[in-house]
């Protein structure tokens, strides 16, 4: 079935309604019918199954027919991304949905090339946040990630909140590997970190300024730098939180598999991914290799 998002302030199970741009699509691009069931989910862990009653006038009737509730995700990733340049944080903030981040914080660093400035700052927000819209109605993720606004570094980390976890992608001298911290945070703690910051840089990679910025977290934690790095910084977002997604909770789309897709050929996300999502065994080990 097709799925529309309805956003937390007009969701109401008594008296659902698609407007605007979703009842376009329904009605001019879909072309569904009445009595045609339809998904609706709001972007915070709500689901209703619902079929069509009314589609005559601006917006479209539903009645519901089932309402099911998605668990919050048991460990909260918050990506910030280094603004690439091109098209490919589109695809970042895609793939991000489809692993189950909670937030998706877009970075400009002192080498990224974008130009961002306040109008456009807004516009970047807007599309991405529509982006990752369209990610969770085609994967079935029930819990929208917020996108936020383009931000200095330093903005960041003076409004971010604390977490568990603070891992910075680096190709710095004593970087380490996802395996040894995973497993010296579970040895220091006994469990697994229930929220991640991973850190992506530019091409780059972060200026020796920015590095010293990142050195510890508005909650005093201090970085772990992660060794695995690729020349191409979407290989990181695709490939690393997805590693992290599968170590901490699962993955969270009805999809998931496509994460591994034609248009990243030519670039290893490595066999252990593949033996994870087919259901290969030794978890943490096959994943962190």
């Amino acid at each position: 079935m097709h799925r529309f998002y309805v956003s937390p302030e007009n969701w109401n199970p008594d008296a659902l309604a698609l407007s605007g741009s979703e009842a376009h699509h329904a009605r001019d691009v879909l072309r569904t019918k009445h009595g045609q069931k339809l998904v609706l989910f709001n972007g915070l862990g709500h689901e209703i199954t619902a079929e069509i009653i009314d589609s005559s006038g601006d917006e479209i009737q539903l009645r519901k027919l089932h309402e099911a509730e998605t668990p919050p995700l048991r460990r909260r990733i918050i990506l910030g991304q280094a603004i690439p340049k091109g098209k490919n944080m589109e695809l970042i903030v895609q793939k991000a949905v489809e692993i189950g981040a909670a937030e998706i914080a877009p970075i400009i660093s002192d080498r990224t090339i974008v130009r961002v400035d306040p109008e456009s700052a807004a516009q970047k927000q807007a599309k991405w946040q529509q982006i990752a819209i369209e990610a969770a109605k085609q994967c079935g993720q029930n819990w929208l990630p917020r996108v936020h606004a383009p931000r200095r570094l330093g903005e960041f980390f003076a409004t971010s909140a604390t977490f568990d976890l603070y891992l910075v992608g680096s190709l710095q001298p004593g970087a380490q590997h996802l395996k040894r911290i995973l497993a010296d945070y579970s040895s220091e703690h006994q469990h697994l970190p229930e929220s991640v910051l991973m850190l992506i840089g530019p091409e780059g990679d972060f200026t020796p300024a920015e590095l010293t910025l990142t050195d510890y977290s508005t909650s005093g934690d201090r970085r772990h730098l992660l060794s695995e790095r690729s020349l191409l910084r979407i290989v990181n977002v695709v490939a690393l939180p997805q590693r992290i997604s599968i170590i901490f909770g699962g993955l969270t789309c009805q999809r998931s598999h496509s994460l591994i897709a034609t248009s990243m050929a030519g670039v290893s996300l490595t066999a252990a991914v593949d033996s994870v999502l087919s259901g290969g065994t030794g978890l943490i080990d096959t994943i962190a290799n």
